[in-house]
């Protein structure tokens, strides 16, 4: 069992929701095996899993978000943070988290319970720099506009805990207009479609891609010239 001091800071919000927000207290952690219940509860959910991958599974059951928490919780998962001097050279740096849960407070319980996760998926090889980023949140607090705050300050998040990376990038099918909005508003620029990229569900689908750039790098707004990849 882990000791009061470690679990104390197992349970520190990584970030948190100004407490002017209209949402209450919501807060990013770590996942922990308390959350199971819950996660299961807010992801067993045909509404939601329609909008994820499919190695997410459904139904969505407590040994699926056990088994989550336990990948979530081991080092030997997580990506290295990179480190770049002013000449390129690369430094492999100690491992770190980047997959949280949205958790809010219980209103009968006062317990934490997650209402939702968020996390990058770092990129490999020459992509190394790059990463995706993922999201979802609990179907009964959509339309509440708490993902266009928890999104923003989880980028800012990221590019200090990550100070390698250069971009950022989320898919999102073309008929969740929500969760493009929310990439927009969180100064992600769409980049273009992928008409048929996915298959989900039986059908055919078709997926918008938006990337965001770290600031100060002076790419934001840069436009590749096809003709010149063609003249070389």
């Amino acid at each position: 069992m882990a000791s009061p001091d470690v679990a104390k800071v197992a349970s520190a919000p990584v970030i948190a929701l100004p407490s002017t927000s209209r949402h209450g207290r919501v807060e990013l952690k770590s996942w922990q095996p308390s959350y199971a219940p819950s996660l299961a509860a807010s992801l067993n959910n045909r509404a939601i899993w329609l909008q994820l991958r499919d190695h997410v599974p459904s139904p969505y059951t407590l040994a699926n978000a056990e088994w989550w928490i336990d990948y979530c919780s081991k080092s030997q998962n997580w990506p290295n943070v990179l480190t770049f001097d002013e000449h390129g050279i690369e430094t492999i740096g100690a491992k770190r988290s980047c997959h949280f849960a949205i958790v809010t407070q219980n209103p009968t319980t006062g317990e934490d319970e997650a209402i939702g996760s968020i996390g990058l998926v770092h990129g490999s090889d020459v992509a190394r720099r790059t990463a995706e980023l993922g999201y979802w949140l609990a179907e009964s607090h959509w339309g509440m506009g708490i993902m266009g705050e928890v999104v923003p300050m989880f980028m800012q998040w990221a590019w200090e805990a990550f100070p390698g990376l250069i971009r950022v990038h989320g898919e999102v099918y073309a008929t969740n207009g929500r969760s493009a909005s929310v990439l927009e508003k969180s100064e992600f620029e769409y980049e273009g479609s992928q008409i048929g990229a996915a298959w989900k569900d039986g059908r055919i689908g078709h997926m918008l891609t938006f990337a965001c750039l770290r600031p100060g790098l002076g790419l934001s707004g840069l436009r590749i010239d096809r003709s010149v990849s063609e003249r070389n």
